[in-house]
């Protein structure tokens, strides 16, 4: 039963893709990409509600879909169905809808590979693909230089991500004789103080690359250029989370690197502050989302650095469900508003209800308002952080946390 969930959230998304690329008929396109996208999100919450304990080993490689991946697979996979479904009302008619879905397609195939593969050759194969999905998705419109200057930019900066995690894989290559992610966390201990710290500092260039941490911040608000769809799919459900995946992946073998985690608690923490406070004086609508994925990711590297792996993870999976909302809910009223200028909009609740009421829901779960899903995963954040890091750790990301309500409150006003 493992081998086949497995099977079929790794291999589902490329046939689609393949058979997109084929189909003559320009309306199948999109029922046919929504059908195979909602068989993967499907698959994948099947397997997060009951992940294999042992490595599933198929004819393609070795595969692990623990506790710790089983989660990210249903994040991509699932927002990624809604992107699809929520992409049928919003690209213009014109567009190149095969390539559009096949790129989706791919994208969640990549992201599903990237954090399953139990070998880091194929983890760093399936991470550039998505950095290369990534550039061709911001870029979609290429007429539009805003968008191919995004795409361009996001492409080069993860670049510079992947060059740091194919030196960490050549310095565990080189050390351990080994590409296999488990023998690495079984033999760490046994590699040379050195060799650990070159890993450890690759480890932590390809994160901070891909998680647009302190200094690579700058690319996540560029690729605010693509489909608001895309957006939706690239800030909750996949490359921003891959950084952090990582850092999570091999925070245990790791952590005994002097000054490795505390670096990374101070680069979270700073990235979290700046993130915020460009939130609160962004003017466009999409941005002002970018710049706060930019902060909560910073909360979830934090958190990582404080040893709070559990804590990370659980605002990763809360911030991808209210952040998809709330960009799938920009995309509606960015459609019906004609502009993404927030000071050029007001009076939308009694045009647009529905999404007013939903928007809202996201907006108080972004701002860590009791009973909604960010207070529970941010109150988990800063306890971990309270027990592991200096005190005014905590009070800096209290401060975030004012900062993140007053701009939300800004942005629902």
């Amino acid at each position: 039963m493992n081998d086949l969930l497995v099977s079929g959230v790794l291999l589902l998304p490329w046939a689609g893709a393949g058979i997109l690329l084929l189909v003559s008929r320009r309306d199948w396109v999109y029922p046919i990409a929504v059908l195979l996208g909602c068989v993967v999100a499907l698959l994948s919450i099947v397997l997060f509600l009951a992940p294999p304990t042992d490595i599933v080993v198929l004819p393609f490689g070795q595969y692990h879909a623990d506790g710790l991946s089983a989660p990210l697979v249903a994040i991509a996979a699932c927002i990624g169905a809604l992107a699809l479904i929520f992409s049928g009302a919003y690209l213009p008619g014109d567009s190149d809808l095969r390539r559009y879905y096949a790129l989706i397609l791919i994208f969640i195939g990549a992201m599903t590979g990237l954090v399953l593969s139990n070998s880091l050759l194929l983890l760093l194969i399936f991470w550039e693909i998505t950095a290369l999905c990534s550039f061709a998705l911001i870029a979609f419109h290429s007429d539009d230089p805003r968008a191919s200057r995004g795409g361009l930019q996001a492409l080069i900066v993860t670049q510079i991500g992947g060059v740091g995690l194919f030196a960490a894989i050549l310095g565990i290559r080189a050390a351990l004789g080994t590409d296999q992610i488990d023998v690495f966390l079984a033999q760490a201990s046994t590699m040379a103080p050195e060799s650990l710290a070159f890993v450890a500092a690759g480890v932590l260039l390809a994160a901070a690359a891909k998680s647009a941490q302190i200094p690579f911040q700058f690319w996540l608000p560029g690729a605010m250029e693509a489909p608001t769809p895309v957006s939706a799919l690239i800030h909750a459900a996949t490359m921003v989370n891959a950084g952090v995946y990582l850092l999570a992946r091999f925070y245990a073998p790791l952590e005994t690197v002097p000054h490795w985690a505390n670096a990374i608690v101070l680069m979270g923490l700073l990235t979290a502050l700046l993130g915020a406070w460009l939130a609160l004086v962004a003017d466009d609508l999409k941005r002002v989302l970018a710049y706060s994925t930019v902060s909560q990711l910073g909360y979830m590297v934090c958190a990582v650095g404080a040893g709070a792996i559990f804590a990370s993870q659980f605002h990763l999976l809360s911030h991808a469900i209210f952040k998809a909302l709330l960009f799938l809910g920009a995309g509606a009223v960015i459609h019906a508003a004609g502009t993404r200028d927030m000071r050029q909009m007001g009076g939308l609740a009694r045009s647009m209800p529905f999404t007013h009421w939903t928007f809202l829901i996201g907006g108080l779960a972004l701002a860590g308002i009791p009973l909604f899903n960010g207070f529970w995963s941010k109150d988990l954040i800063l306890e971990g952080v309270h027990e592991h890091a200096p005190e005014w750790v905590v009070w800096a990301l209290l401060g975030v946390g004012l900062i993140t309500a007053l701009y939300v409150l800004r942005m629902l006003w």
